[in-house]
């Protein structure tokens, strides 16, 4: 789906491709074809807007576009072997690891205690990865002053207003 299909690519442009269409495979149709034109079954999605965040934003910016939009895909480098073989736990690498070339899901965050906030990600590694296919990504900068996660992209979508509402009564 633009890019390189399923041999990887940036989040952030199949989210222009998906704006500009309107439209994006189901999970079925993605598996078996990955060029969005031969696309058996898509689903409506109009995207308003595909914005990208930096780590280096606020913490609580991050948080609240999260909370507000749901999950996003984070940009990190993934070619440590501490992060390839990450179990339980908060990760932390003590290099930046540079350059970033994997995106994983940002799905939530625990803010609450400053000397541990951590970022849980979904990979697409499978579930012998990390805690059963999720991870704890350390908030912190490390000494060298880096994140392990770079930019988060998400889309923002328009609003879908139903036409009839169902009263439920109790």
């Amino acid at each position: 789906m633009g890019n390189n299909g399923c041999k990887g690519g940036l989040a952030f442009k199949a989210c222009e491709l998906v704006k500009k269409n309107k439209k994006m495979p189901d999970e079925d149709s993605f598996k078996k074809n990955c060029a969005l034109k031969k696309m058996e079954n898509t689903v409506f999605l109009n995207v308003i807007n595909c914005c990208t965040l930096s780590m280096n934003d606020h913490f609580n910016n991050i948080t609240k576009n999260l909370c507000e939009f749901g999950p996003m895909s984070a940009f990190i480098s993934a070619g440590r072997p501490s992060f390839q073989f990450a179990k339980e736990g908060i990760y932390h690498e003590d290099d930046c690891g540079w350059p970033l070339n994997h995106e994983v899901l940002l799905v939530g965050y625990n803010g609450t205690d400053k000397n541990h906030s951590y970022w849980i990600v979904k990979n697409s590694f499978g579930t012998s990865w990390g805690d059963n296919g999720f991870l704890k990504i350390s908030t912190k900068a490390n000494k060298a002053g880096c994140t392990i996660i770079g930019d988060v992209s998400f889309p923002e979508l328009k609003p879908v207003i139903a036409k009839h509402f169902v009263y439920l009564y109790y």
